[in-house]
């Protein structure tokens, strides 16, 4: 038996790896605020600015 490693997955988009450290501290805000998005625009809006530097086409689609 050889000693196997996993890999990221193949299909990632190009800002994913990038712009990671945004996801999470989305993450982090929305738990921090009782999941209120309205609370987490700043960190919301630089992850879409992280994923547009990229060259990701994310679209903004936060429901209201």
């Amino acid at each position: 038996m050889g000693n196997t490693t996993s890999k990221a997955r193949v299909n990632t988009r190009p800002g994913e790896v990038a712009c990671k450290s945004k996801a999470c501290a989305i993450q982090t805000c929305l738990a921090e605020k009782d999941y209120d998005q309205e609370a987490c625009t700043d960190v919301i809006d630089a992850y879409f600015a992280c994923m547009a530097k990229h060259g990701d086409k994310a679209k903004k689609n936060v429901p209201a």
